[in-house]
């Protein structure tokens, strides 16, 4: 190695003293700051002190009430005491004048003023004796005081010269309210204060032996501290160079060893040959690890495509869509091997194919006790090197593994998927394969559930739950549909608007319950009674409209006939036992003869049945052609 780096221990000796020259001098700073908080509490401590003598004097003079004193040089009459036993006469014929509260004040401080030392009078911002009115720093102090009601302590230079002033405040009480209560004054009110001022003069000269002696301690610290450095770093110098020699020494045995480096070298290399077969061995590992990523990427694929028909199978109207888009999908994974998805015929109450994928595995057709999976109500799986049983509608099942899920909404199975994979493609995926084809089973069986309860609600938004005929709202709608269909073929089409006659007297009579009956009773003619394409639906109470689709005024008033006369021959057995018959009024309407638009067809049949209402009703009318 070389010599050392750095600064050497000599170039130290100015910092060092720096820097303890800036230590000592915050220390003495610091301390002498101490002293001066320490003068000015002791001032503070002292105007309390002298505070606390001066009230409890007038506290005491005010409890008695005043004292008389013989009139003199010192004590004359109080000018600015208002009272009418003022001045009096001793039994002995002395003259003797009463010395109140803030007279007596005064008196005191004339005898323990010092001058130059302390001084101190009472001061008012609404004095009763001008010689007490207030100085600026007074006036200020009484102000502050006003908002915060304590006594102030300040630090107040003037001119040249700096002064301690204290100002304790003085309150007003029930005794001083016979001289003050003119000014205003309320008991409790700040009356003024008690000004005590000591020059710092006389407070420095007290701390000088003080200051002195903290001066010259740091000065001999500095002195003492400062030797003992520069010993220090004359030391340090000495063992730096001893260093640098030692450094010398080392870079000799460096130069050595180097040497003796290279001969190690030679051996390192054979070192890496016999790494570089590890390397290859490495490469096989990665190539292994490259085909585990592959089959990762493989399977994110097919869990996107797996959300893809997830959101898209949430989109399907129909079971018959919801299992193409679910097969379409499902061709795209190669995890599913070939299959098929089975629905339901209920009213075979037999399971036919219904979409497949790849090879041809299960029959067309087949019964429920054919499938374990539809037996068990849960997922069934075959595999062919195991005990397991397998499902009879499966065609081919050597050297492979077959799994059954049954499509389930609310608890009650509607459809089969089934999965057919070779066993020799699935090596090291079974858990996968598991997974997946539970995750899309549960999908398709979710878009089954969601389709089922949509086709429901919409049954319902356009039912009346009573007739089960469709609602007025349905109405509207297929109305609209068949005015622009027959616009746009040509052909007719009628419809029927039927009103029950009296039927709040009926249902005044018999009840609602019965009311009800004859109401369902006439849905079951409508419904009997008309054609595939036709709609019969409630139009509102006891009010039904049919729309005859292709169909002329003719056929129209031939259907209208035969309801009529179904519905009258019809016997309804009451709530109350009876056996009541009930009749209807039609008015038939043809566009585009008597309309053409949904306003006016509609308008027409309703005029039509307005005037059967009129002819006596249990009638058919037809709409009178307009003008």
């Amino acid at each position: 190695m070389t010599k050392l780096s750095g600064t050497s221990p000599k170039k130290l000796i100015p910092i060092s003293l720096v820097c303890l020259t800036a230590i000592v001098l915050s220390s003495g700073i610091w301390q002498l700051n101490g002293l001066n908080k320490q003068a000015m509490s002791i001032a503070v401590t002292k105007a309390q002190g002298t505070a606390i003598v001066i009230k409890a004097a007038r506290a005491w003079n005010s409890q008695i009430g005043g004292v008389y004193a013989p009139i003199t040089a010192l004590v004359p009459p109080n000018p600015y005491l208002d009272l009418p036993d003022r001045d009096i006469r001793s039994n002995l014929g002395q003259k003797l004048t009463k010395v109140n509260p803030a007279y007596m004040t005064r008196q005191i401080f004339d005898i323990i003023r010092e001058p130059g030392h302390l001084g101190m009078r009472i001061t008012s911002l609404k004095p009763l004796n001008p010689v007490n009115s207030p100085d600026s720093w007074e006036i200020k102090a009484l102000t502050k005081a006003e908002n915060i009601r304590t006594d102030i302590a300040e630090l107040v230079a003037s001119g040249n010269s700096e002064s301690y002033r204290y100002m304790a405040l003085l309150l007003v009480d029930e005794s001083c309210m016979k001289c003050h209560a003119k000014q205003g004054y309320k008991i409790g009110d700040i009356r003024g204060g008690i000004s005590i001022i000591q020059p710092i003069g006389h407070i420095k000269s007290l701390i000088k032996p003080q200051k002195n002696k903290i001066i010259l301690m740091h000065l001999a610290a500095f002195i003492l501290s400062g030797l003992i450095i520069y010993g220090m770093l004359l030391r340090m110098n000495k063992n730096w160079t001893d260093l640098n020699m030692l450094a010398e020494n080392q870079q000799k045995a460096i130069m050595n060893s180097t040497i003796k480096l290279r001969e190690t070298n030679e051996s390192l290399q054979a070192e890496v040959e016999h790494r570089r077969a590890a390397e290859e061995s490495l490469k096989s590992t990665n190539m292994q690890m490259g085909k585990w990523i592959g089959a990762l990427q493989g399977r994110s694929r097919q869990m996107i495509l797996m959300n893809q028909m997830s959101s898209m199978l949430h989109s399907c109207t129909t079971i018959q869509d919801a299992y193409k888009v679910a097969a379409s999908f499902i061709r795209q994974m190669p995890v599913f091997g070939s299959g098929v998805i089975y629905s339901i015929e209920k009213t075979e109450k037999h399971y036919k194919i219904a979409e497949s994928w790849g090879r041809r595995i299960c029959k067309d057709i087949f019964w429920p006790d054919e499938c374990w999976a539809i037996k068990l109500g849960r997922m069934h799986k075959y595999e062919s090197d195991t005990d397991s049983v397998a499902c009879s509608h499966f065609a081919a099942i050597e050297s492979c593994i077959c799994v059954c899920i049954p499509l389930m909404t609310s608890g009650e199975i509607i459809g089969l998927i089934s999965f057919l994979t070779d066993r020799s493609s699935t090596t090291g995926e079974d858990d996968f394969q598991s997974q997946m084809t539970l995750l899309v089973a549960e999908h398709i069986s979710l878009s089954l559930t969601n389709i089922q309860l949509r086709s429901k609600l919409h049954i319902e938004s356009i039912k009346d739950p009573l007739t089960n005929l469709y609602n007025r709202r349905y109405f509207d709608d297929i109305l609209h549909k068949e005015v622009f269909r027959s616009a746009r073929t040509g052909n007719p089409f009628c419809i029927i608007m039927g009103d029950i006659d009296h039927f709040k007297n009926l249902n005044d009579t018999y009840g609602h319950e019965t009311g009800d009956l004859v109401l369902k009773g006439l849905a079951d003619i409508f419904t009997c009674s008309i054609r595939a394409e036709d709609t019969a639906c409630r139009y509102g109470g006891e009010e039904f409209v049919i729309v005859l689709p292709n169909c002329d005024v003719t056929s129209a008033l031939q259907k209208a006939e035969l309801m009529r006369n179904l519905f009258k021959n019809k016997i309804f057995n009451s709530s109350k036992g009876q056996d009541i018959k009930a009749t209807i009024s039609f008015g038939i309407a043809q566009y585009p003869v008597h309309g053409r638009n949904f306003e006016d067809i509609l308008l027409a049949a309703d005029a039509a049945l307005y005037s059967s209402k009129n002819h006596g009703r249990d009638t058919t009318e037809i709409a009178e052609i307009p003008s």
